[in-house]
């Protein structure tokens, strides 16, 4: 026979031992539940990195981990331009023969469930930094993983997805969707807001074009497109 004092003891360590398990199962549930996406994108005016981050907002809003990882040429683009030779040079990376170097990922994609990839379009193309990442000796990051694109653009930016496409299957991913985030205003004055934004840095300068200038870059509006299809993509993830 036990004692009461014994009893309680004995309870007390059953409950202790069932919160045990309680937590334990549920650890192993949200381990199982818990999906990973790694972003990486490449911006020189901070229009793609906006993206990038309205991306994570979303995923995190439907509880994914997100890891947000920058593509680096080694050889870094100044901005704004400081002379017509910077735009010749960065025009001329985006040859497609023409091959840069970006410095090393430091990440393993293969804790990751979902890659996505940002880009702007540079003359109708991917990024330099972007074409580098896929390159063929990078296939190990890749290989098997689905990945989803975001293109930061004015408005032409499908052949800059059929370029990116191409070489996700050529290094065996698995494309799943993409979105495409304009700048605001029409041509042909958002194409003079470009130009003088990249040599400037400031929006609506100089001063003597300022009647022909939209704000650069991407609006509100599609931010808020970014984060949606961070949700969605974060609800893909369920599937």
């Amino acid at each position: 026979m036990f004692s009461v004092s014994e009893r309680r003891v004995s309870h007390k360590k059953e409950d202790s031992d069932k919160v045990m398990i309680f937590m334990k199962e549920m650890k192993n549930k949200n381990t199982s539940e818990y999906k990973k996406v790694l972003i990486l994108y490449f911006s020189m005016t901070k229009q793609c990195e906006k993206a990038a981050e309205a991306i994570a907002d979303g995923l995190r809003k439907e509880n994914r981990g997100v890891v947000l990882k920058k593509v680096v040429p080694v050889k870094e683009y100044i901005f704004p331009f400081k002379s017509k030779l910077d735009f010749f040079r960065y025009s001329m990376d985006s040859l497609p023969w023409k091959k840069i170097d970006i410095k090393p990922l430091d990440v393993d994609t293969g804790g990751f469930d979902l890659i996505i990839i940002g880009t702007p379009t540079w003359w109708l193309s991917p990024s330099p930094p972007i074409y580098a990442l896929l390159s063929k000796e990078n296939r190990i990051y890749f290989e098997g993983k689905k990945v989803a694109v975001f293109i930061s653009c004015r408005a032409m930016w499908r052949r800059d997805l059929k370029i990116i496409t191409d070489r996700l299957k050529s290094l065996g991913a698995y494309f799943i969707d993409v979105i495409a985030l304009q700048h605001q205003g029409k041509e042909p004055k958002r194409i003079i807001s470009l130009f003088a934004y990249l040599f400037t840095g400031e929006e609506f300068k100089p001063d003597f074009l300022r009647g022909m200038l939209y704000p650069y870059g991407l609006g509100e509006g599609e931010l808020e497109k970014a984060e949606q299809f961070g949700l969605k993509m974060g609800k893909l993830l369920n599937k």
